[in-house]
C-alpha cells in the first residue's frame, strides 16, 4: 500500500526514540571479517546503486530532501493496496476483475480507481492454455488467465535481525538462505541484505543485486547476539533467587517469615518490572530499525511495485518480558494474603503487576503503517526453530513454577509481534518449524503474483495525520469461499 504523492516525513514516536548507526557498505564484508579474510568476491551485479551515504552516518542525518517516487507515473494522491486471492484449495485465484472488489476506509467505502494484475520474477510462467493443464506451475499457485501480464522483477529484502537472534539459531537459518539463494533464486529475482548487529549497528549491503555469489558471502558476515539467550536464563535465575526467600516460599507463618517472604515478592516484582522494561526497551529499538531501514531504502532506490521484506529474528513479543511476569505469578499464588498484601501484590495475573502501557500495539501498528505506506510486504520467519526456550528438565520445570504448557505459552508469545507485522502487512508468518527451506520456498510461491487495487483517499483530518493516525483499509472480494489477505491500513505520513 502506498498513498502517492507521501506528504513530507517528520520524526515520529518511533522514530525518536533511540538512535541507531547505519552502515552501508562495500564495507559489509569487511565489518566482523578478520584480517585473515579474503577480499576475493565476485563482481556486484549493478541493479540499483543507493545514493551516496557516508559509512557510519546516523540515519537521522538522511532526511534529503528526495522526491517520494511514485509505484506508478499515473496514481496522483492516490493509496495502492496489493492482496492476496486463495480460493478453497489455498491456491491464487485467478481471472478476478476490479468488480470483484470492494474496499473501505475507516469503515467507509471507496471507489477503486486502479486495479491490475502483477506478477513478480519467474517462479510461475505465464501460459496461453488452462491453468489445470499446467505442469510448471507449483502447488499452491495458479498462472493467471491473461499471458499477457507483464513480468516484474521480485525485490526482496532480507533483514536479519541479529540483535534478537543467536549464532546457533542464525546458524540454522543460514544454510537454507544460502540453498535458496543457490537453487531457488532466479535470475530477474533482486536481494538486499541488512544486519542489525547486537553492537545496535544496522549494516547494509550497497545494492540489490542476484549474484548468489555476492550474497553468500555477504550472509557469511552477519552478526547475531551471543548474548541475547545467557542474558534471559540468567535474568530468570537472578528473579527466581530475589523469589526464593526459603525453601519453602508459602510456608512462613510467624510474623518474621511473612515478612521476609513479603521483602522476597516486592524485590521479585521489582526485577520483573525492570528485565520486562529492558526487553521492551529492545523490541522497541529493533521496530525503530525496522521502519528507518525501510525509509532508508525508499531513498536510496528507484523499486517498481511492491517489495518484500523478510524477516529472520529470534522474537518479537506484543508483551516483552512477560515470562518474568509468569514466574512471579507461579510464586505469588504459593503466597498468603497476608504475605500478598505485605508484598503490596492483590491479584493473580501476570500482568496486573506492570504499569499501563507496557505491552508494544500501538508502535507495532504504527511500524506496519509505516511499512504498508512503504509498499512492503513483511514475511517473518521465526529463527528458534521448534525449540522450547525454558527446556523440558523437569528441575527446571520446579524451579520455575511453571508447567510445561505454559513455558509453551511463553515461546509462543515470543514471536506474536511478528505475527501481527506479517498480518498487517499482508505477508505471513512462520514459527515452530526448523523446515527454513521449505518456508523459503512458500514465500518464494506466495510473492509470485498480486492484484493492486488503488483509490483516491478521503480527505483527512491535518491533526490525526500529524499524530500519525492508523488508518484502517478493509479489501472483500464478492466470491464465495475465497481467503483474502491484504494490508491492514496505514498511516499518511
Amino acid at each position: 500500500m502506498r498513498r502517492v504523492p507521501v506528504k513530507s516525513r517528520n520524526s515520529s514516536p518511533i522514530r525518536s526514540r533511540s538512535a541507531f548507526t547505519l552502515i552501508v557498505c562495500v564495507g559489509f564484508l569487511a565489518l566482523g571479517m578478520g584480517s585473515g579474510a579474503t577480499a576475493q568476491l565476485p563482481a556486484p551485479v549493478p541493479v540499483l546503486a543507493p545514493a551516496a551515504l557516508t559509512v557510519g552516518q546516523s540515519l537521522a542525518g538522511q532526511r534529503a530532501a528526495s522526491q517520494d517516487r511514485p509505484q506508478f507515473e499515473a496514481a496522483v494522491d492516490m493509496v495502492l493496496i496489493d492482496c492476496v486471492v486463495l480460493d478453497g484449495d489455498g491456491e491464487f485465484l485467478q481471472g478476478l476483475t476490479q468488480d470483484d472488489f470492494r474496499l473501505s476506509e475507516e469503515g467507509d467505502p471507496v471507489d477503486i480507481s486502479f486495479f491490475s494484475v502483477q506478477r513478480f520474477g519467474t517462479a510461475i510462467e505465464p501460459i496461453a492454455m488452462p491453468a489445470a493443464a499446467s505442469t510448471d506451475a507449483p502447488a499452491g499457485t495458479r498462472a493467471p488467465d491473461d499471458s499477457r501480464v507483464a513480468t516484474l522483477p521480485r525485490y526482496v529484502v532480507l533483514f536479519i535481525d541479529g540483535f534478537n537472534t543467536s549464532p546457533a539459531e542464525w546458524g540454522e537459518v543460514q544454510g537454507a538462505v544460502v540453498e535458496y539463494v543457490r537453487e531457488i533464486l532466479r535470475p530477474g529475482d533482486r536481494i538486499l541484505v541488512a544486519n542489525l548487529t547486537p553492537a545496535r549497528q544496522l549494516r547494509v549491503a550497497p545494492e540489490f543485486t542476484s549474484e548468489p555469489g555476492l550474497l553468500e558471502a555477504v550472509l557469511s558476515a552477519v552478526q547475531t547476539n551471543p548474548d541475547i539467550r545467557i542474558a534471559q536464563v540468567r535474568n530468570t535465575e537472578r528473579l527466581i533467587n530475589a523469589l526464593q526467600a526459603e525453601d519453602d516460599p508459602g510456608g512462613g507463618t510467624d510474623a518474621g517469615g511473612i515478612e521476609v517472604e513479603a521483602t522476597a515478592l516486592r524485590m521479585g516484582a521489582s526485577l520483573a518490572g525492570f528485565y520486562a522494561q529492558e526487553r521492551r526497551e529492545q523490541v522497541l529499538f529493533t521496530l525503530d530499525t525496522v521502519t528507518g531501514l525501510a525509509e532508508h531504502l525508499d531513498r536510496s532506490f528507484a523499486i517498481p511495485g511492491p517489495k518484500t521484506l523478510l524477516m529472520v529474528s529470534g522474537g518479537i513479543s506484543v508483551q516483552p518480558g512477560s515470562s518474568y511476569y509468569y514466574i512471579l505469578d507461579a510464586y505469588e499464588q504459593q503466597a498468603s494474603l497476608e504475605m500478598r498484601g505485605q508484598g503490596g501484590i492483590g491479584g493473580h495475573n501476570p500482568f496486573s503487576h506492570r504499569a499501563g502501557g507496557e505491552t508494544v500495539d500501538q508502535y507495532l501498528e504504527l511500524a506496519v503503517g509505516k511499512l504498508n505506506r512503504l509498499n512492503y510486504s513483511v514475511y517473518t520467519i521465526d529463527a528458534r526453530g521448534a525449540g522450547d526456550f525454558f527446556g523440558d528438565s523437569p528441575a527446571y520445570q520446579v524451579r520455575t513454577g511453571l508447567e510445561a504448557d505454559l513455558r509453551q505459552q511463553i515461546f509462543e508469545e515470543a514471536q506474536n509481534g511478528l505475527a501481527n507485522i506479517a498480518r498487517g502487512t499482508g505477508g505471513l508468518s512462520f514459527s515452530g518449524t526448523s523446515n527454513f527451506l521449505g518456508v523459503l520456498e512458500s514465500i518464494h510461491t506466495d510473492t509470485a503474483y498480486r492484484y493492486v487495487l488503488g483509490y483516491v483517499p478521503p480527505e483527512h483530518d491535518a491533526k490525526d495525520i500529524e499524530n500519525e493516525k492508523f488508518y484502517r483499509v478493509r479489501v472483500e472480494v464478492d466470491v464465495p469461499g475465497v481467503r483474502v489477505r491484504a494490508r491492514e491500513g496505514y498511516v499518511d505520513r
